[in-house]
């Protein structure tokens, strides 16, 4: 088993960007191709002089790195889809141009491909803010696959499995923080994104629920996600500083916390739409 620490992934894009600038950095391991995958996210409109938003591909038993994908504002977490082996990512778009734009999205990450940060959005809508503009780089800016919602904050993302049920046997779990920009709140909870043949299709649907007050105060804040293999959905709640272990209860699913905050943590009352 390669085990590469969280510095030892920041020294290598470090290197392979020749700069220390590293506003987010995550990492997930290929077991198929012994390579891992690795994000950085930049802000690009605060006086900062790199625009790069990139996902890197580093062998960790030789250190060897190279650029997988560039023009993604801030892809805050990755996955490996199961089926395919397809490299997977939520990507945070970009702020302060409306309450309705632009889409955070869930997206296969394609070798060598460009998503348009900083010069354009979903494809080739400009940004007129990222000057001086590149119409070559925006003529090859590529749509992402799935759309979640401006201002979401997907910030987890985990495949699921047949221990799920047959319901949400095949698809993706995505942890949305929730929006600090809209006075209509979003977010807030976990979705679940049916997949079919290997993308997604249909409506997202409410899994994890009850994070978000009915005056508008939040009372959690989902973060990460994983599947327990044994039938379950573990979500890390950032706010309320607890893990809660989503599981079967017959007809419904039942939430409860499994951290040691939660004796101490405020429970959000969350509920989940599982069968």
């Amino acid at each position: 088993m390669h085990r590469v620490s969280p510095q030892s992934l920041r020294q290598s894009f470090r290197a392979l960007l020749a700069s220390d600038a590293c506003y987010h950095c995550a990492s997930v391991f290929d077991p198929m191709s012994a390579r891992m995958a690795g994000d950085l996210g930049f802000e690009a409109f605060r006086g900062r002089a790199i625009f790069l938003g990139l996902v890197g591909q580093i062998d960790p038993r030789t250190g060897m790195h190279k650029r997988y994908a560039e023009g993604l504002r801030n892809p805050t977490a990755l996955a490996i889809q199961p089926e395919t082996s397809e490299l997977w990512a939520v990507v945070n778009e970009r702020d302060e141009i409306g309450p309705d734009l632009v889409p955070d999205y869930l997206t296969s990450v394609r070798e060598g491909a460009f998503y348009g940060w900083p010069y354009s959005y979903w494809g080739q809508h400009v940004d007129p803010r990222a000057q001086p503009q590149d119409p070559e780089k925006v003529a090859s800016a590529i749509p992402p696959d799935y759309a979640l919602g401006s201002h979401v904050a997907a910030l987890g993302l985990a495949f699921s499995n047949a221990a799920m049920g047959e319901r949400f046997a095949e698809g993706a779990f995505v942890g949305q923080h929730g929006s600090w920009n809209r006075s209509e709140p979003v977010g807030f909870k976990v979705v679940f994104v049916p997949f079919r043949n290997g993308r997604p299709t249909g409506e997202p649907i409410d899994f994890v629920t009850g994070f978000l007050s009915d005056d508008g105060k939040a009372r959690g804040r989902p973060v990460g996600v994983t599947v327990d293999p044994r039938g379950a959905l573990i979500v890390c709640d950032d706010l309320s500083n607890t893990v809660w272990r989503v599981t079967p209860d017959e007809s419904q699913r039942r939430i409860e916390p499994v951290s040691d905050a939660a004796a101490s943590a405020t429970t959000p009352n969350a509920t989940a739409n599982g069968e």
